[in-house]
């Protein structure tokens, strides 16, 4: 910048003066330019900060609301279950109605015998297993022991290899015995034996 001294000329002076205020205005428009772009950035930062900050409101709100609800089923189901269970456990003995079957074609049915274990593919022991748990809500070794009295299959493993199958559940342990029950995959196998053997028994 040139140093212009009082002893100028005028004319020097008034341009020097021109000059200087042309640089001022122009300063002072750029800095009115800069101010007005970041109060454009600030609004435009607020309004999508808010807009973020409202939708984030809002699904926490609707987290809460569902995890409200998620725990009021989840107690509702337990005490149902619950419910289920002890009025279930004071009827099972009731609930089993025995049958006897009987042939006069051994024959016939041993062959039918072994055409069930080839369509269903378990084993015999473990399909009179699901056909006999069918039969109950809840069952027990005891139970098991006095309706197949004689039959000499092992109860304890077929509670194991019914288990690997997800044929069964434990639903509680009463009087140092586990009681056992047919889920919905067991009573459906159990439904499906039933009807083969009715079907080829008939």
């Amino acid at each position: 910048m040139t140093r212009i001294r009082i002893t100028e000329d005028k004319q020097v002076i008034y341009d020097a003066y021109q000059k200087a205020l042309a640089s001022a205005r122009l300063e002072r428009f750029r800095s009115k330019k800069h101010i007005e772009d970041k109060r454009r950035i600030i609004s435009e930062k607020n309004k999508k900060y808010s807009t973020l900050s409202y939708k984030y409101f809002r699904m926490k709100q609707v987290l809460y609301g569902l995890d409200l609800e998620i725990k009021k089923l989840k107690w509702h189901g337990l005490r149902l279950k619950a419910k289920g269970s002890r009025e279930g456990y004071k009827r099972a003995v009731s609930r089993y109605n025995k049958s006897t079957f009987s042939t006069d074609n051994p024959a016939r049915f041993i062959a039918f015998c072994e055409l069930l274990y080839r369509t269903i593919g378990l084993r015999l022991n473990m399909i009179s297993f699901l056909l006999w748990a069918n039969k109950y809500d809840f069952f027990n070794k005891k139970d098991f022991d006095e309706d197949m009295n004689g039959a000499d299959m092992p109860y304890y493993q077929l509670i194991n290899t019914a288990k690997k199958h997800g044929f069964i559940e434990k639903i509680k342990r009463a009087d140092n015995k586990n009681i056992y029950s047919l889920n919905a995959i067991g009573k459906i196998e159990a439904s499906k034996i039933d009807k083969f053997v009715k079907k080829i028994m008939n």
